[in-house]
């Protein structure tokens, strides 16, 4: 399956590399990867230029997205990878499993699990913060329960196929949770949605938490998780490309 790996991005010159770099050792070589980039002011643009990948104008995230996902179609893709730029795949298999998993289970709409990671002079690391990881395992039991319902979630590294993903009318214009509604969409739909059992977790950067605060991103995450909210207003910076 030629995959479409679709990064939304803007000002991400510390951590695309990082993702860029994970791909690059995939085993899995039928990928193109489309940065949708938000006119970024930092060179994240000379960045995608030199690694030789797509880049397009995108937006806020769900239009970033979208405008991916219409390129990905463009160029004759039977997979989307969705993921956040400050994401890394674990391993070099991770592309490989993730879509020999997807084809096998005749998947419309897969999401992933995920742990924090930190940057040392030694490389990327698991996070030690107990509540950065707290936080990442509620989320992800959240996902592993849900995934069974009509209101599943998930987040950061997301897979579609572009029919589902027209048939969901991509990901909405929402100040927080576009990801798990557009999973919640699917499921509604009755398009098969599950989480990938055969992939390590992906590397996930707690900034979030850093720049926000614990208290505040924490709180959203515990409503997000426990109320299922698909709307939830966490205000109009939460999501405006950190």
């Amino acid at each position: 399956m030629k995959t479409a790996i679709i990064i939304p991005s803007k000002n991400e010159k510390d951590y695309l590399p990082l993702l860029l770099n994970s791909i690059e050792e995939q085993t899995y070589k039928n990928y193109i990867v489309i940065v949708a980039d938000a006119f970024s002011t930092d060179n994240t643009r000379e960045i995608v230029k030199n690694y030789g990948h797509i880049l397009i104008d995108g937006g806020m995230p769900s239009e970033a997205r979208n405008y991916g996902a219409i390129e990905a179609v463009k160029q004759n893709c039977d997979l989307l990878m969705f993921i956040d730029a400050d994401i890394v795949m674990p391993n070099s298999k991770f592309l490989e499993k993730a879509v020999k998993e997807f084809k096998k289970r005749n998947l419309d709409v897969a999401g992933t699990f995920q742990k924090p990671f930190v940057v040392s002079d030694n490389g990327i690391k698991h996070s030690s913060n107990l509540s950065y990881n707290a936080i990442y395992s509620v989320a992800n039991m959240s996902m592993k329960m849900l995934q069974w319902t009509k209101k599943p979630m998930f987040h950061v590294c997301m897979l579609a196929t572009p029919e589902a993903h027209a048939l969901i009318g991509g990901f909405k214009a929402v100040e927080y949770g576009e990801d798990s509604l557009y999973a919640t969409e699917a499921a509604q739909l009755g398009l098969k949605f599950r989480m990938l059992k055969t992939v390590k977790k992906v590397w996930i950067s707690p900034r979030r938490f850093k720049e926000k605060g614990l208290v505040q991103s924490g709180t959203v995450y515990f409503l997000y998780n426990t109320l299922m909210g698909r709307r939830f207003a966490y205000g109009e910076s939460s999501r405006s490309y950190f």
